[in-house]
Order: C-alpha cells, then sequence, then structure tokens
C-alpha cells in the first residue's frame, strides 16, 4: 500500500466522516448542523485532515476512494446501511431533498460491492 492509498487505513468513523464529507459538498453551502455531524465521527485532528482531503479530491477520486476502501474492508450490509442512513439524516436537515441529493445516495450504494 503506497502512501496515495492511506485512506484504505481509515477508521469506519473516518470513512462515514469521508462519505459525508462527500456527500454534502453537493451543496454549495454547508449547514453549521453538516458540519458538526461530520465531526461527530471522527476527532477535530481527523476531522481536519479529511476536510483538506475531500476538498483536493475531485468526484472521480472520492468516489474511486470510496469504493476501494468499501471493497478492501469488504464491507457488510449492515455497514453500508449504517454509512447510507447517516448521509440521509444529514440530507434531512434541508428542508427538501434535491434530485442532486438522491442521486448521490443511489451512486453511493452502487459503490458498494
Amino acid at each position: 500500500m503506497n502512501s496515495s492509498e492511506a485512506y484504505l487505513k481509515w477508521n469506519r468513523e473516518e470513512f462515514i466522516a469521508y462519505v459525508m464529507s462527500y456527500a454534502a459538498r453537493i451543496d454549495v453551502d454547508h449547514s453549521v448542523e453538516e458540519r458538526r455531524m461530520i465531526r461527530d465521527y471522527c476527532s477535530f485532528s481527523n476531522y481536519q485532515s479529511i476536510q483538506k482531503e475531500i476538498k483536493k479530491d475531485s468526484d472521480i477520486e472520492a468516489l474511486h476512494k470510496i469504493e476501494a476502501y468499501a471493497r478492501h474492508h469488504e464491507l457488510t450490509l449492515l455497514d453500508q446501511d449504517l454509512v447510507l442512513t447517516e448521509v440521509r439524516k444529514m440530507f434531512e436537515f434541508n428542508e427538501e431533498h434535491s434530485a442532486m441529493e438522491e442521486g448521490i445516495l443511489a451512486m453511493l450504494k452502487k459503490l458498494f460491492p
């Protein structure tokens, strides 16, 4: 595993925080509540590191990392459901689900093995 694959060493909480951060960026304006929910998944220093990572990643890179992590760690259906549930909860803080948010959820489902 080279340094560009360091994300494969994330723990489950860091992975969920990364996925939530990716999903949250679909909205141009991140709410305070969305940021708080993401921070709740990992330490503050890990949160900062994940935010730096997600900002530098293109959509393709982020999706590749999510898919590769899921395959490498052989996420169970329960793990996959937890990730999707947390993303849904975060989206529910908005008064309405956008088509883009629903699209992100559908795409995430397809990435999981």
